[in-house]
């Protein structure tokens, strides 16, 4: 199988050269280059996925998004920031097939933002606090016996299967008793569908064994 195509882009040169090291191994790199350079890059080499600073000195990752999508380009992006503001929050929750990595934890996160979101999947590094988050909400990090036991109740997911519907949250919500109208989850490490074995996040919907 081919390996997903990947962009880098980062002003900072040592920081490009510690996401090729993190990312060389399990995907090919097509490009590591600065903002700057970004668009052009991208046009070029048509990556299956861009991983780049949200914000540098010549490009906001966010615009360079948009100026690709006007060209046609509808490339999904890993957005890596050292910051968390409010502002940034509020934009990547309304987009979708984004991946949100704190550049603090990107050997910990950044392959896995990688495949989810050349699977159309939507990923953030634990812990990330959310702009819509309510204040009595509840973040409840799960652990991986907990997500096991979830996986073992999915059949498909919504990657291999068109028709699935049920929130992979709500079976988490069985597992743990919530009351998901004020509780989110965090998973440890991201769950496989049994199927296809794209990454399972909590916001993926699946086809489960058992509704009842």
């Amino acid at each position: 199988m081919a390996k997903i195509r990947v962009l880098i882009a980062d002003d900072n040169d040592e920081m490009r050269k510690q996401m090729v090291v993190l990312l060389c191994r399990d995907y090919q790199i097509v490009g590591a280059v600065t903002g700057k350079e970004l668009v052009k890059t991208a046009i070029c080499t048509e990556p299956d996925v861009i991983v780049c600073d949200i914000s540098t000195p010549h490009m906001y990752g966010l615009s360079a998004r948009k100026k690709l999508a006007a060209q046609g380009k509808s490339i999904p992006f890993v957005f890596v920031s050292r910051e968390s503001t409010e502002e940034i929050v509020n934009i990547l929750w309304k987009e979708r097939s984004f991946a949100f990595v704190c550049r603090d934890e990107t050997s910990a996160h950044l392959v896995n933002a990688v495949e989810a979101v050349h699977n159309m999947a939507i990923y953030d590094s634990p812990f990330y606090p959310r702009a819509d988050q309510p204040e009595d909400q509840n973040v409840v990090l799960i652990d991986e016996e907990t997500l096991r036991k979830a996986e073992r109740m999915v059949v498909s997911c919504e990657g291999c299967n068109s028709e699935a519907d049920v929130p992979f949250s709500e079976i988490i919500d069985r597992l743990k008793g919530s009351d998901p109208s004020v509780t989110d989850y965090i998973l440890q490490k991201p769950g496989r569908c049994p199927r296809c074995f794209r990454i399972i996040t909590e916001r993926t919907f699946v086809e489960v064994h058992d509704r009842g």
